[in-house]
């Protein structure tokens, strides 16, 4: 009973953020796109009664899940209630696992449930498709499994920082969905990461895969071969890279090699799922080789990356300011 309560406690805790402006972006992020996924159109708006039975309500289902299989409808109890439950990813603690995720169960394009896997700050999330394929998930970044995976195909959606490790099986290929750019293997270890938004990058450690973007080819890419796509103008970048050692953040070490610097913050807020701001235009501009263990806490990455970049950090309450 106490860790239930503890789990009821900090996903009310994540609600009342969210709901007094004070939510990091990663916990916005994550309520408001599931709260949209669910075809709502008004503002998420819960009374303090209504957040409590919204968590227990999530809370009691995991229970129910956890204690027996489940039919594939359930009896609704409170379907207004029951939906908001599903537009807001469920905090929960996997048994068996030394490791948190966010999950989340919507219905998509073609009658087809989604599973949102979400890997929570300061731990990489280890997870196994139902193909025994093994994948690990970078702090804040997300999977979406379809309901369908592993029939005529093998198709899951990437948000973020994910290293695939994919089970080989020729009559069903492998696609990692990064929006419209798409990765196809057979069987092969790549990392996808969208942490740059608008410029996604595919890296090969093992074996071979096809990155296409709109339907449209791109490239073949092999060992230690990155491909970084500018989705606003269209152009790729080839590159040869360490692919053992940029993709190793799993197992330990995190590694940048002339990284841009606002995406090495951006790694940094997920890790650790803090805000950082960075001030000043020449900062901006900088790249940055340098690498940290996993284990490392938030003020020794700080002061490393500041040193390396002659600069200074201040931490005001959840914000970072880098200057």
């Amino acid at each position: 009973m106490k860790t239930i309560t503890m789990q009821l406690k900090e996903l009310g805790e994540i609600l009342d953020r969210y709901l007094s402006g004070t939510a990091t972006k990663a916990e916005r992020r994550l309520i408001e796109n599931y709260w949209a996924q669910s075809g709502n159109e008004e503002q998420l708006k819960l009374s303090g009664e209504e957040k409590s039975r919204l968590a227990e309500s999530i809370w009691e289902g995991l229970l129910l899940k956890s204690a027996r299989p489940q039919p594939r409808v359930a009896r609704l109890i409170n379907r207004r209630l029951l939906l908001q439950a599903a537009s807001v990813a469920i905090l929960l603690s996997v048994a068996g696992m030394f490791s948190w995720q966010y999950i989340f169960k919507g219905r998509g394009r073609h009658n087809i449930t989604y599973t949102t896997i979400i890997a929570r700050a300061g731990k990489v999330l280890d997870y196994t498709l139902p193909d025994s394929s093994l994948l690990h998930i970078f702090p804040g970044s997300e999977i979406q499994v379809p309901d369908n995976f592993n029939q005529a195909d093998r198709r899951i959606s990437v948000n973020g920082k994910v290293f695939f490790e994919v089970r080989p099986d020729e009559a069903r290929p492998f696609y990692a969905m990064a929006g419209a750019l798409q990765t196809q293997v057979l069987g092969t270890s790549f990392e996808v990461n969208t942490f740059h938004h608008n410029r996604p990058a595919v890296t090969v450690r093992s074996g071979r895969v096809g990155v296409s973007y709109q339907g449209k080819q791109l490239s073949q890419l092999g060992v230690n071969d990155q491909l970084r796509f500018n989705l606003p103008t269209g152009d790729m970048q080839l590159l040869r890279v360490n692919a053992a050692e940029q993709c190793d953040w799993w197992n330990g070490q995190l590694s940048f090699e002339h990284t841009p610097l606002p995406e090495v913050l951006e790694h940094i807020e997920k890790w650790f799922g803090v805000d950082i701001v960075l001030q000043g235009e020449r900062l901006r501009e900088e790249t940055v080789t340098t690498s940290f263990g996993t284990d490392a806490s938030l003020p020794e990455v700080l002061s490393l990356l500041t040193r390396t970049l002659d600069g200074h950090y201040e931490i005001k309450d959840r914000e970072i300011l880098i200057y």
